[in-house]
């Protein structure tokens, strides 16, 4: 020891190292600074896949009680489902415009409003219809 500052380190494996605080103290801080920018991008990163983990796990116990509510209604109350909702889609040239008709094929149940979304095709980016 020649009177300056050393380091010694030793790594999880066993292996020791010695830095020179004087010479090495660039070197050393650069590392340390890289490290904690890695780390704190992994823990950022953890953190938003917890998140949607989180998200994904609030949806399927929501699903599973929204089914369980669904099961537990009489038949004519359950809305209709994908297969009892017909859409039908029909050109006409001549008047350079198409026609979306929307039937439902379940007893008591009346379509109360259509809305449609497209930024190319309606002011506002839609359209509400409420059939009479």
């Amino acid at each position: 020891m020649s009177g300056s500052k050393q380091l010694i380190a030793v790594d999880a494996s066993g292996r020791v190292a010695g830095y020179s605080v004087s010479k090495d103290l660039a070197r050393l801080e650069e590392a340390i600074n890289s490290q904690d920018k890695v780390v704190s991008d992994d823990i950022l990163k953890m953190g938003k896949e917890k998140i949607d983990l989180q998200n994904k796990l609030g949806e399927m116990e929501q699903r599973k009680q929204d089914e369980k509510e669904l099961a537990s209604m009489p038949e004519h109350q359950r809305p209709p489902a994908e297969e009892e909702i017909q859409i039908t889609r029909r050109h006409n040239i001549e008047n350079k415009c198409s026609e979306l008709v929307v039937t439902i094929n379940k007893p008591g149940w009346v379509i109360r409003s259509v809305i449609l979304y497209s930024d190319a095709f309606f002011k506002g980016g839609s359209y509400v219809v409420h059939p009479s």
